[in-house]
C-alpha cells in the first residue's frame, strides 16, 4: 500500500474494530438524550405561543363558510393593525374563491383584502381605535351572494 497523506482523518476504533460511534457508550448515550431532547421540546413548545397571533373574536359561519378573524399585534392596540381573515369551508378547504374587505368605521370605504396565494388567508391593515372603531366589520363576496360580518375587537391603548 502507498503510504497515507497525512491529511487523511483515520477514525479511531474500539477492540472489535467497529468506528466509535457504534460503540456501547455511543449507543446509550443517544439512547438516553433522544428521549431528553424530546421532553425539552415539548417543555419548550408549552412555554407560549411562539409568536403566533390567536383568534381575535369568535369565528362566524356565513352561506356554508366559517370566517376566523386574527389581529397583528394581539390584542389590537389604537392605531393602524393587520388584520387576517382565514375563510374555510366546513371539511376545512380554503374558501379561496371569495372577494374579502375590511373596514372599522361606516364612514371608511371598503378596503379589500390581499389574498396569501389559495390558501384563503386574507389581510389587510385598518385603523383601530376606541368606541366606533373597535368592531372590525368584513364584508364576502362568495359568487353572487354578499354579507357582512362584525368582529368586536377588543382594543388596548400602547
Amino acid at each position: 500500500h502507498p503510504p497515507q497523506a497525512d491529511w487523511i482523518r483515520i477514525l479511531p476504533t474500539n477492540r472489535k474494530g467497529m468506528f466509535l460511534k457504534n460503540c456501547d457508550f455511543f449507543t446509550w448515550h443517544r439512547r438516553s438524550l433522544a428521549p431528553l431532547l424530546g421532553l425539552a421540546a415539548w417543555a419548550l413548545v408549552g412555554c407560549g405561543n411562539n409568536g403566533l397571533s390567536v383568534a381575535e373574536a369568535p369565528a362566524q359561519r356565513w352561506n356554508g363558510v366559517d370566517v376566523r378573524i386574527e389581529s397583528r399585534p394581539n390584542p389590537s392596540v389604537v392605531g393602524m393593525n393587520e388584520f387576517l381573515a382565514i375563510v374555510t369551508e366546513t371539511q376545512g378547504q380554503p374558501a379561496w374563491n371569495c372577494l374579502v374587505a375590511f373596514r372599522t368605521a361606516n364612514s371608511d370605504p371598503w378596503k379589500q383584502a390581499i389574498q396569501d396565494g389559495h390558501v384563503a388567508v386574507y389581510r389587510r391593515a385598518a385603523l383601530v381605535g376606541l368606541g366606533e372603531r373597535s368592531v372590525l366589520q368584513v364584508q364576502i363576496k362568495c359568487g353572487d351572494d354578499e354579507t357582512v360580518l362584525h368582529f368586536p375587537l377588543t382594543v388596548v391603548k400602547p
